[in-house]
């Protein structure tokens, strides 16, 4: 922090910019509404900061997915330590619309400064640095993602990752190789497994690199068992570390739709990619056009690397961000095929989308800027100095004048491209002219960062449409239609991501505002957890895979295409009582209960659906998921169907009750919390008691005192059977994979923490 306070004019300029950009937020009291801000960040925030006083809620949330390990889920950023304050410490003093933007704002200002420490660390000067920093922070993919909470911290983080491997690789020992397994795990704790990724392979790649450099490997030969000694207790600290994320993410991976991997989607051309880095447009993923870096002058100056002597270190960093690069454009170009479809880098084929990895290539395409900047500064210098003859220029600044013109005639040739891009690379070549004979090359590199602070102060300055916070806070008339039933509690609402475009449009569209009241209705996505309502929806990565396997039939029934009736249905019997439609639907025993004013959302009832708590007097046995679905598709009444592969049949009995019969069993509900259920039951003969809420590893149940088996019912709820008599029964959930990777974690931390405490003693008494 030392080395940091000492960065200016870089940190100031950031500062400054990044403050400018968050004004209305920070000022204001407004928030920004597009993209996954309302429907992901937003209440991810929400629920993080009311864990403080129930952290139960999120080993097990029962209102996401039908029941769902939150925690796990690592893409909430729960175990986050800057997560953990904003949420827990910001979000009370000053709310959470607040407390989210203000995360945002800080995600770029620490990005930025990794990107300024890295920059210092190659031995560029104060102000290339800052050129490299506000290039990278103000780069559009970075800004496109701060809509989303997780992507935003993980892109804030890649930096200061890529810096602890240069101090390590620069300096192997053990306060080193701690420092660097920190960063890693703060990257892992952020949520979004690609941006890590990347900022592994990237290090991989400045390692393979230097191992070519003559006096790297001298070095390495004679201190090369520190290096692979510092690197190995690097990657223990790492794992240690996050072991309090990693053991519940694993466990959670093994059971999600994703444990065999997951096909790609959004496959885009290659000019998509190359108009993204070179100039400004706000739109969102198209045929035509994907926001990168977006600015010609700062991918003109990266390429001066290319065509000049650089260190080892530089062209390490220059093959890892064409690796970047390669990995980030998916499948546009030839050389991510051949790496995907020979599974030469396996983790590849669990990612939905490979985008992520450009949000790191923006932070190293910066930093080969900023040693552009240097670079042209110190050619400029050379020509000062006596004696040089001009009429004889050397070949490197011919090749810079060639390369200028290339980036020039290639820009004229982009439809669309804001003119300010232009008038900005015509200063910076009138600058480096001009500098010259005027002797006044050391004034380059802040010349060339006042010009892109014009780019952007011109074109992404001004691009978040910010709205009042209350148009977060107040309860839309949907969720006060659907809480006026005195029983909400016990139901859940379907409510795909169907209503998602209306806020993925441009930042800066004028009918944002518009599009994101029609939308909030719906609670889709996550929003349902800022008013507790239960929902059979998310909007997380690695849902379980019994909830996939039921999102075809529960889509059939929500539309009226099946044959079953009322009661029988899956929506039926697993609670689904509110239907989200920008249409009116028919379905049986479906009727509208609310209409929007202001689109065309209609929240449908479903008044068939059954209660979160359910008796049935026997049950019906599968030995798979498909097996259970198979039986559920084709049930001619309501009926129970567990999952079971033992050799004993527990089920019993007749199948269902016949009309008029008198129900199995009566209870009462002494307790009911998303990770603790108990209940007083009174059965004239054996029963079955099921939960609406999906079963999963740690829930165990208890009658009268004594453990029982949980079945898993429904394919997404649980079940317990209760013979005759008056009973007590509960239910809990333990999440030992948690517990375990705490204290891991712990012990990690108290270990690193000796370590360093005591030579720090030694170093002083010596």
């Amino acid at each position: 922090m030392g080395k940091l306070a000492k960065l200016d004019p870089g940190l100031i300029v950031l500062l400054i910019l990044v403050t400018a950009f968050w004004a209305p937020a920070i000022f204001e009291h407004k928030t920004i509404i597009h993209g996954d801000f309302p429907g992901h960040g937003y209440p991810l925030m929400d629920v993080h900061s009311r864990s403080l006083r129930d952290f139960g809620m999120l080993l097990w949330e029962d209102k996401t997915y039908g029941g769902h390990p939150l925690f796990a889920e690592g893409q909430g950023g729960f175990a986050h330590p800057v997560n953990m304050l904003f949420a827990w410490v910001i979000a009370p003093l000053f709310g959470v619309v607040a407390a989210e933007n203000l995360f945002h704002w800080f995600c770029m200002a620490f990005g930025g400064a990794g990107i300024l420490l890295i920059c210092r660390q190659l031995g560029l000067g104060p102000w290339a640095a800052c050129f490299g920093a506000v290039a990278g922070v103000f780069s559009l993919y970075n800004l496109n993602q701060q809509q989303n909470e997780t992507v935003s911290a993980a892109a804030a983080g890649v930096s200061w990752c890529i810096w602890a491997t240069g101090r390590w690789l620069n300096r192997p020992s053990f306060r080193s190789a701690a420092l660097l397994g920190l960063m890693l795990a703060l990257e892992f704790f952020c949520g979004y497994p690609e941006a890590l990724d990347g900022a592994l392979l990237y290090g991989l790649v400045m390692l393979a690199v230097r191992a070519f450099d003559p006096a790297a490997r001298a070095n390495w030969g004679r201190g090369g068992g520190v290096l692979i000694g510092t690197g190995a207790v690097g990657a223990v600290i790492a794992l240690g570390l996050s072991a309090v994320q990693l053991l519940p993410e694993l466990e959670l991976v093994g059971q999600s739709h994703r444990h065999g991997g997951t096909p790609m989607t959004f496959h885009l051309p290659l000019a998509a990619f190359v108009r993204g880095f070179l100039y400004t447009r706000w739109e969102y993923v198209g045929p035509g056009y994907f926001q990168v870096v977006g600015s010609i002058l700062v991918c003109m100056l990266a390429t001066v690397t290319l065509i000049v002597r650089t260190t080892n270190t530089v062209k390490a960093h220059i093959a890892g961000t064409m690796l970047l690069i390669v990995l980030g454009m998916g499948q546009a170009t030839a050389l991510f095929r051949f790496i995907y479809d020979y599974n030469l880098l396996p983790q590849l084929h669990f990612y939905r989308l490979v985008f992520i990895y450009l949000n790191d290539a923006n932070v190293t395409v910066a930093v080969l800027a900023a040693v552009g900047v240097e670079a042209v500064s110190r050619w400029a210098a050379a020509i000062e100095r006596p004696g040089r003859d001009l009429a004889r220029p050397p070949m490197w600044l011919l090749g810079i004048f060639l390369l200028s013109w290339a980036w020039i005639l290639y820009a004229f040739r982009l439809p669309g491209a804001p003119v300010v891009h232009y008038g900005v690379i015509a200063a910076g070549v009138v600058a480096v002219a001009v500098c010259v004979p005027l002797k006044a090359a050391r004034w380059l590199p802040v010349g060339l960062t006042a010009f892109l602070v014009v780019e952007i102060a011109a074109t992404k300055l001004w691009v978040f449409r910010f709205a009042d916070a209350a148009i977060l806070t107040d309860r839309p008339g949907s969720i006060a239609a659907i809480q006026a039933e005195p029983d909400w509690r016990d139901y859940k609402i379907s409510s795909s991501n169907r209503a998602g475009p209306y806020t993925f449009i441009p930042p800066n569209e004028p009918s944002l505002e518009a599009a994101f009241r029609g939308y909030r209705p719906a609670a889709a996505g996550l929003a349902n957890l800022n008013w507790d309502l239960s929902s059979m929806d998310g909007a997380l990565a690695l849902a379980l895979a019994r909830r996939g396997a039921v999102e075809d039939r529960l889509e059939d029934e929500i539309n009226g295409r099946v044959a079953q009736p009322p009661g029988a249905r899956l929506i039926d019997m697993l609670s689904v009582r509110w239907l989200v439609f920008q249409d009116p639907i028919w379905a049986p025993a479906v009727r509208t209960l609310w209409e929007s004013p202001d689109s065309p959302i209609h929240i449908l009832r479903n008044d068939a659906a059954k209660p979160r708590f359910q008796i049935y007097p026997a049950c019906r046995r599968a030995a798979s998921i498909d097996q259970a679905l198979d039986i559920l598709t084709n049930l001619p009444a309501p009926a129970l169907v567990i999952e079971d592969q033992g050799a004993t049949d527990p089920c019993g009995g007749p199948v269902t009750e016949t009309a008029g019969d008198v129900p199995a069993a009566t209870f009462t509900v002494l307790k009911a919390k998303s990770t603790r259920y108990r209940f007083d039951i009174s059965a004239d003969r054996p029963a079955w008691f099921f939960i609406a809420d999906a079963n999963y590893p740690g829930w165990t149940a208890y009658l009268d005192g004594r453990k029982v088996p949980i079945y898993s019912a429904q394919i997404l709820g649980k079940a317990v059977a209760v013979p005759p008599g008056r009973h007590e029964l509960r239910l809990r959930f333990r999440a030992f994979s948690f517990y375990i990777g705490l204290t891991i974690t712990l012990l990690t931390a108290v270990s690193i923490a000796t370590v360093l405490i005591r030579a720090r003693r030694v170093a002083k008494a010596s």
